[in-house]
């Protein structure tokens, strides 16, 4: 009877468990949980974090270290209120910093400093953030206001009424302030777009955004339930604050949701290298459902890929190949960036994660690499629930390909997807190989399988299909000149050897006999030198005087 009543007994125990375990967890707007924007203390640290998309990241060099920056976006995190673990939809309001000069858990790491940001200054979603040469800040712009049922209860949350006209944001490292950066009214006519494509060229000081939407909530006299499509590429001149909008593409043609990263190959700037995921007619509305993701366009398949000369201003659409024939399915928001190996001298653009648009909503379930020059993709092997998300951004470092936030693919915003516990993935480019932990100063290398796949082993270094353009091959094998190597030490002669010797060794001596002096091992014989005769100075023996070329006297 008591070995029955015992198994009952951890019956019970073990079904109340589990009813905790599979208990609802309540998922609440932000001003349900605390209406005071002030005691609202949700944030980017190990126990609060739980989920993040459509936000925006970079990395600077500021102040002697790199740093990784992530802002606004989606975002549910972990709070207990009123002693029930629950979780609040916000719209994120915070800048945050991390330190990549030191090694970090990708569960355990705390920022380095995350405010918020003061109402007024603009928390979007697929937005740009740029960098010039002068990284002790960041520049905002673009991204539109997000709206919908679970995510509007934000103290950040704007009515369409309220959406400023177009803005440029700068945010200072080291005083951690956002500022609104004035505009003559002539660079108030651009349109705020929603998912372009954002890259920085820090040794020209410019900034580019490629494409993107104008939707009903990126300004107040923006369409309802319509999306225009943005043609044409902004610039951004960090030294005289102007922004132009360059063509891009094929003429009459708006691109969004894709990736851009800079090449630096030729002689002067380099190259851009776009690979986009949608296109449509620029300046041609189409529809924008509430709640619905805005896949409205045609897909762009991975058979080219596009390059912008910076010194020639044009585009040239570039063809790959893919090894084995196998091509990577046409998807979008995924993300993408470049490393370049100086073992090899190729560049490789990583590409990661996404959803299918066909059919919408479904993941991308591989990732995929392009060499460059020869321009072979190369599908890489990585497990799925490190590959299946949308909506992340990622950032090159070293050998590291930092994954930051991400959702489970789907057509709409799931509120109730379970929160994950790795905020920023690292993923190692060299093998290929996923780590919990970050390492600052590894140095990227072709990994063995990218090798094969693209045909290193018979020194390739053009494409299958030939070259689109003379000058992008021409950057391409061009040699740049390395950096200047330290300066060798001198050459010395036996003779000055010899000689620095000898110094050294009375210099020696003269260090140990000072020594014994002072310890009193040696005695010295006292001497008293004869007091001069002063004259015409109105002096004493031992008082102060002043000589020319002395210091003394003299004004400093």
């Amino acid at each position: 009877m008591i070995f029955i009543r015992a198994l009952w007994a951890a019956f019970w125990v073990s079904s109340l468990a589990l009813a905790q375990t599979n208990k609802t967890i309540q998922r609440l707007g932000a001003k349900t949980v605390e209406p005071d924007i002030n005691k609202q203390t949700w944030d980017w640290k190990p126990d609060s974090r739980c989920r993040l998309l459509a936000h925006e990241s970079i990395v600077v060099n500021s102040q002697g270290k790199d740093l990784l920056i992530f802002d606004g976006g989606l975002a549910k995190f972990r709070h207990n209120w009123n002693g029930e673990n629950i979780e609040v939809l916000e719209l994120n309001p915070r800048t945050v910093v991390i330190d990549l000069s030191k090694s970090f858990s990708s569960r355990d790491f705390i920022p380095i400093s995350q405010p918020k940001k003061p109402l007024g200054v603009p928390v979007v979603n697929r937005f740009g953030l740029w960098k010039g040469s002068n990284q002790d800040w960041v520049v905002m712009q673009g991204g539109h206001f997000y709206d919908a049922d679970d995510w509007r209860n934000s103290s950040y949350w704007v009515e369409k009424k309220d959406i400023p006209p177009y803005t440029i944001w700068k945010y200072d490292l080291k005083t951690l302030i956002w500022t609104e950066i004035a505009l003559p009214d002539e660079m108030r006519r651009f349109k705020r777009a929603f998912g372009g494509a954002a890259v920085s060229v820090p040794r020209t000081d410019k900034s580019y955004y490629i494409g993107g939407l104008w939707t009903p909530r990126a300004s107040n006299d923006s369409f309802e339930r319509l999306a225009v499509p943005q043609s044409g590429m902004l610039v951004y001149d960090h030294k005289t604050g102007t922004l132009t909008n360059e063509t891009f593409g094929e003429p009459g043609m708006a691109y969004w949701h894709g990736s851009a990263n800079h090449l630096e190959i030729g002689e002067k700037a380099g190259f851009l290298i776009a690979l986009m995921a949608e296109t449509a007619p620029g300046g041609v509305p189409i529809e924008d459902k509430p709640g619905i993701n805005d896949e409205h366009g045609s897909g762009l398949s991975f058979e080219y890929v596009m390059l912008y000369d910076l010194d020639g201003k044009k585009w040239i659409n570039q063809s790959t190949t893919f090894y084995k024939g196998e091509a990577p399915i046409t998807r979008t928001r995924f993300c993408g960036q470049t490393v370049y190996s100086d073992e090899t001298k190729t560049w490789e653009l990583w590409v990661h994660g996404g959803m299918l648009m066909e059919p919408l909503g479904e993941a991308a379930p591989d990732a995929w690499v392009l060499t460059m020059p020869s321009f072979i993709w190369t599908r890489v092997e990585v497990p799925d629930s490190m590959v299946r998300m949308r909506s992340h951004t990622c950032n090159a470092v070293g050998s590291q390909l930092l994954i930051i936030g991400g959702y489970p693919p789907s057509a709409q915003v799931e509120k109730d997807a379970p929160c994950d516990s790795e905020l920023i993935k690292v993923l190692d480019m060299n093998q290929v190989t996923w780590s919990s932990h970050y390492t600052p100063g590894t140095v990227y290398k072709t990994p063995e399988i990218v090798r094969k796949n693209a045909e290193f082993h018979l020194n390739r270094v053009d494409p299958h299909s030939g070259w689109a353009d003379d000058s992008l091959r021409d950057a391409f094998h061009y040699t740049r000149a390395p950096p200047p190597a330290p300066p060798p030490p001198p050459n010395l002669s036996s003779g000055k050897i010899a000689a620095i010797g000898v110094s050294s060794a009375v210099v020696l001596a003269l260090v140990v006999f000072g020594s014994c002096v002072a310890f009193g091992l040696v005695k010295i014989p006292r001497f008293r030198w004869p007091l001069p005769r002063l004259s015409g100075t109105g002096g004493r023996p031992g008082s102060a005087r002043s000589f020319p070329g002395s210091d003394q006297g003299v004004a400093k």
